[in-house]
């Protein structure tokens, strides 16, 4: 074989995709070899007249100059990369392998620009999916059977409450942060997807470092060799814990839209025997002492003390009712006008069972102005307030464990209620995040973390605020609302004696609401609400009391037709209500008073009074 002449070995050289190049140690070309040209777009002719120096780009020059003076005579350099200036005015990027003699630096150069772009390219790519990942709460995983391996990206590092920058766990540790009830079934998983070759997806709960429980998705698949064997698992892992609150929030919104119709209806049921159950123990009171003013009967006064028992039990069944009635009833507009001290005790009644075994409960009303809101949504703020001071005082105690309801009107005439426990604080950290949606101070599994993010929300929609104050041994949580200007009420004033339509389709109500009005008023019963609103086409009637609630017609419709026929009828109409009136109220109805079931002879007097008064004024 003999050897190569100079001329064939520089045309072999012209063909390698690579630049040579001899320099002296002040950086001047001294030899070239290559399509530098194409490289640079200058001629081998053009960059012998060039100091080197001068093509570097001004980012690479500090790092370039220390790399040639530590090249001292027998050392090499390999794979330094810089930048050099195309005679086009971009730059290029080239890779350095160079060794130095005492006379030159010899170096073998490769274009490496298209190289750098991918990786660019690559990086980004990967920003963004680590990004995505991040915003995303979704990482990926890949577990290399042969070796045992797994790798985590940074987002399922930080599900698992882990710092990224820590070594990847190996498949075990992984496996144990899942719930221990859970953890079995991520192997039977896995083994059935290394098995058959499909993919898994299951949604499991997972302990993080710091305790937290989580909802995790995971989907994964097994990729096979050409022989068809398991040779990588890799699937993607997603924190879904918020979804799924929201999911269950939604749920429990439509279990509660339920409860509501079934309670109305309950509450219906119920307050229609209680009706003239309290109405004609409040007309047997009203003989007992009739008969006692012509003689001091010991057999009266007997039967009377029996008759307060069956009232006083008969108003805690009405009051049990009325608080169900008035936390399930909304109105439309939720923007009615809401005494803040019925809010307040209805409130108390419904935490009891709840505060009363945990804590001792202390109670400072004072008057507060009316407010504007929804009634059941002021209610839900301070339920989930009384609740929470109960949790944080539950260690304590029944007997060192106190909470304190109180209400007060500022300065300025708003209405402040407070909420104060003797638990032992929130700590500062959680202070600033107390109100954050899914954040909670809790045990895992305990609270949802929205009840006092929704509660602030509540009041704030209202121009109102909830803030916190806290130390060790000291929680107080502050509402605060502005009050609303209300028209005042014209007084009751007695009414001569007047023709009154009852109407109820259940007819012992229909029967005991006449009983209670026959010795002032000539009452007419009617059960039917179709024969009623022909009787108010056809007759005279100084008044109407009529239910809501009734087969065929409700009051409201019997009202609007007899409106429409005779008008006039509406102002002189009084509706009686056993569950949510507002709920079955049409659109163009009337505003009329209402008398809410169960009631007594005085309170139904008292509003048929004002209801004549005000028919006879207008």
């Amino acid at each position: 074989m003999r050897d190569l002449n100079l001329d064939e070995a520089l045309e072999m050289i012209s063909r390698v995709p690579a630049l040579f190049c001899h320099t002296d140690h002040q950086g001047n070309f001294t030899w070239m070899g290559g399509n530098w040209e194409e490289a640079l777009g200058r001629s081998i002719e053009e960059l012998m007249s060039i100091q080197l120096g001068d093509l570097f780009h001004p980012d690479d020059v500090e790092r370039t100059v220390a790399a040639l003076a530590a090249l001292t005579p027998g050392q090499s350099l390999q794979g330094f990369e810089n930048r050099l200036r195309h005679k086009a005015g971009h730059y290029e990027w080239l890779r350095w392998n160079s060794h130095a003699t005492d006379q030159h630096v010899a170096s073998v150069v490769v274009l490496v620009t298209a190289e750098r772009q991918q990786q660019q390219a690559l990086m980004e790519q990967t920003e963004l999916l680590l990004l995505s990942e991040k915003l995303a709460k979704l990482g990926h995983w890949r577990v290399d059977l042969a070796k045992e391996e797994l790798h985590w990206s940074d987002e399922v590092y930080r599900i698992h409450g882990l710092d990224p920058s820590e070594p990847q766990p190996d498949i075990a540790t992984a496996v144990s942060f899942y719930h221990p009830d859970d953890a079995v079934l991520v192997d039977q998983y896995v083994q059935s997807s290394l098995a058959s070759g499909t993919p898994f997806d299951f949604e499991l709960r997972l302990i993080r470092l710091d305790g937290v429980e989580r909802i995790v998705h995971s989907r994964g698949q097994v990729e096979m060799d050409a022989s068809g064997n398991p040779v990588t698992l890799l699937g993607i892992f997603q924190d879904i814990t918020a979804a799924r609150m929201v999911q269950q929030r939604l749920q429990d919104g439509e279990r509660l839209a339920s409860v509501s119709l079934l309670a109305a209806g309950i509450a219906h049921e119920i307050n229609n025997p209680l009706q003239y159950v309290f109405a004609n123990i409040g007309l047997a009171q009203e003989q007992l002492e009739s008969l006692s003013k012509n003689g001091n009967s010991p057999w009266a006064r007997r039967i009377n003390d029996l008759l307060d028992d069956a009232m006083h039990g008969s108003k805690q069944v009405a009051r049990i009712v009325g608080d169900l009635k008035s936390f399930m009833s909304k109105r439309q507009d939720g923007d009615g006008l809401v005494d803040l001290n019925e809010v307040i005790k209805t409130t108390i009644n419904m935490t009891r069972s709840e505060v009363r075994h945990r804590a001792q409960l202390a109670e400072s009303m004072g008057p507060v102005p009316k407010v504007r809101g929804d009634y059941a949504e002021l209610i839900q703020v301070f339920i989930n307030l009384l609740t929470n001071a109960a949790d944080a005082v539950d260690a304590l105690g029944p007997e060192r464990a106190r909470i304190r309801l109180s209400c007060h009107t500022d300065a300025h005439g708003w209405a402040v209620i407070e909420v104060e426990d003797n638990g032992p604080g929130i700590a500062p950290k959680d202070q600033v995040r107390i109100f954050d949606p899914f954040f909670t101070t809790k045990p895992p599994g305990v609270g949802s973390g929205l009840g006092l993010h929704i509660s602030r929300g509540i009041l704030e929609r209202r121009g109102g605020t909830l803030t916190l104050r806290s130390a060790p041994g000291l929680t107080v949580f502050q509402a605060r609302l502005p009050p609303a200007q209300t028209k005042a009420e014209p007084s009751p004033q007695p009414s001569n004696a007047a023709r009154i339509l009852v109407v109820d389709d259940d007819p012992r109500v229909a029967r005991t609401v006449a009983r209670m009005l026959s010795e002032d008023y000539n009452c007419h019963v009617e059960t039917d609400p179709r024969v009623a609103l022909d009787l108010l086409t056809s007759q005279a009637f100084d008044a109407v009391v009529c239910d809501v609630m009734m087969p065929g017609m409700t009051g409201w419709e019997m009202v609007i037709s007899a409106e429409a026929q005779c008008p006039g009828i509406a102002s002189r109409t009084l509706l009686m209500s056993g569950a949510a009136p507002e709920r079955h109220r049409p659109s163009n109805a009337p505003d009329l008073p209402l008398l809410n079931k169960p009631f007594g002879p005085a309170d139904l007097r008292a509003m048929l009074t004002q209801v004549l008064q005000l028919s006879r004024q207008s």
